[in-house]
């Protein structure tokens, strides 16, 4: 943003920068990326644990409960049918809290105030 480039030239130290300027902008984007992608990873080692390629047996994992509990879906589906829901579960809350607007901080878009007024006064031209 324009106003951010003008942040040094006014005195502004470069760790007060990041903290107040680009970090609430850039946050709020990195999580929602990251809870996106949740789903895709968690159905990707569920897919090789189920195929043994994942986490070794003592350690839990949802394709390994699921490859555990296949052999006895027709006396007790609940062994298959609690991980799988699980898995979708967890996808389906990851999606939808990525989905939640961030709300912003009062002042947080464009410059401020005293910024403005030095701006005016600075001799240093625009590009």
């Amino acid at each position: 943003m324009p106003h951010i480039r003008w942040l040094p030239l006014s005195g502004v130290p470069r760790s007060r920068i990041w903290i107040q300027h680009l970090l609430p902008a850039v946050i709020p984007a990195l999580l929602r990326h990251g809870m996106l992608r949740l789903p895709g990873v968690a159905l990707a080692l569920a897919a090789l644990g189920f195929l043994g390629l994942g986490a070794q047996p003592p350690t839990p994992e949802w394709g390994l409960l699921l490859a555990e509990g296949i052999d006895y879906v027709e006396r007790a589906p609940f062994t298959a049918i609690a991980p799988a829901a699980a898995l979708v579960l967890t996808s389906v809350c990851a999606v939808a809290l990525a989905g939640i607007p961030v709300p912003r901080r009062a002042g947080s878009r464009g410059p401020s105030k005293k910024l403005e007024a030095q701006s005016r006064s600075s001799p240093v031209p625009v590009n």
